[in-house]
C-alpha cells in the first residue's frame, strides 16, 4: 500500500503544481540609446542631403541634448567628426532592463537608434517574431511585455502585426513614454489583443513621459521622482514593475495593496450629481 500511496501523493503534487509551459514569457524592450542616437546623427550627414534628413538630424540633437540635461550624463565628446561612446550612460539597453527586472525576463535586442528607420523596423519584426513563435509553441502560455520610452512604440507596432493571428499579451507595462511623434505609432487605445496596459510616468520625467489619454490604459504615477533613467536604476520601482508583469492579481488591486507609497493610482472621477 505504501508505494501506491506514495504514487498517488506524487501524482497529486504534479497535478497541483503549474506546468512548465504555463510559466509566463516576460520580454523587456529598451528605448533609444544616446550613443547610438549620436552615431545616427553622423550617419545622416553621410547620406545625400534631403529635407527629411535635416529634420532627423535636428530631432537627434534635441533628443541627445534632452537626455543629457535630464538624466545627468555627459554629452558625447565629438572628435574627428565621430562620436565617442557616452561614458557612464544611465540609459541602458534591453539587456540591462531585463537584468534589472530579474530572472525570467528576456531582452529584445535592437540597435537603439532613432533616425535609422531600418533599426526600428527590424526591432518590430523581431518582437513580432518572438510573440508569433511563442504562440505557435504554446498558445496558452501568458506573455508579458515591459518597455521603456521609444521601445513602447515598437511594442505597440509588434502587437498590431500579430493581432489578426490570435496572439495575445496578458500584461503590457510601459515606462517613461509619451507615444507621440514616433514613426508608425498611430495607436493610442489599449490594443484588442492586450488584456492589461499599465503606463508608469513621473513628474521628474515630464519631458519624456505622461499619463496617456487612450482608453483602457491604467496610468500610474511614480512618486519617487527621478529622470528618464529612474525606471532602470530605482530598485524599488524595478521590483514593483517585475511584480506587475508577473502577478495574476489585477494591476490596480496589486498596486493598492503592495505599493501605495511608490506608485499612485489616478483618483476616481467624481460621480455626477
Amino acid at each position: 500500500m505504501a508505494p501506491h500511496g506514495l504514487g498517488a501523493w506524487c501524482a497529486l503534487l504534479l497535478a497541483a503544481s503549474p506546468a512548465a509551459g504555463n510559466e509566463p514569457l516576460n520580454i523587456a524592450v529598451g528605448g533609444i540609446q544616446p550613443a547610438a542616437a549620436a552615431a545616427d546623427l553622423f550617419r545622416v550627414k553621410e547620406r545625400p542631403v534631403r529635407p527629411e534628413g535635416i529634420f532627423q538630424a535636428m530631432e537627434v540633437i534635441r533628443t541627445v541634448g534632452s537626455f543629457a540635461s535630464l538624466s545627468d550624463f555627459p554629452i558625447p565628446d565629438i572628435k574627428d567628426s565621430r562620436p565617442a561612446a557616452l561614458r557612464d550612460n544611465r540609459l541602458k539597453n534591453s539587456e540591462y532592463l531585463a537584468q534589472g527586472l530579474g530572472e525570467g525576463f528576456q531582452a529584445l535586442r535592437w540597435e537603439g537608434t532613432y533616425t535609422a528607420r531600418s533599426g526600428r523596423e527590424n526591432a518590430v519584426a523581431e518582437l513580432a517574431g518572438m510573440l508569433r513563435e511563442q504562440h505557435r509553441l504554446d498558445p496558452g502560455r501568458p506573455i508579458n511585455v515591459v518597455c521603456h520610452s521609444h521601445g513602447c512604440g515598437i511594442a505597440l507596432e509588434a502587437f498590431a502585426a500579430v493581432e489578426s493571428e490570435g496572439v495575445r499579451v496578458e500584461r503590457f507595462v510601459s515606462l517613461g513614454t509619451r507615444l507621440t511623434g514616433l514613426p508608425g505609432d498611430n495607436r493610442r487605445d489599449k490594443p484588442a489583443n492586450v488584456r492589461d496596459w499599465v503606463n508608469i510616468h513621473s513628474r521628474g520625467d515630464a519631458a519624456f513621459s505622461k499619463a496617456l489619454d487612450g482608453t483602457g490604459i491604467l496610468n500610474v504615477e511614480s512618486l519617487g521622482g527621478g529622470g528618464h533613467a529612474a525606471y532602470y536604476e530605482d530598485p524599488a520601482l524595478r521590483r514593483a514593475v517585475a511584480d506587475l508583469a508577473g502577478s495574476a492579481v489585477p494591476p490596480a488591486e496589486l498596486l493598492r495593496g503592495r505599493y501605495p507609497e511608490l506608485l499612485a493610482l489616478p483618483r476616481p472621477e467624481p460621480a455626477p450629481s
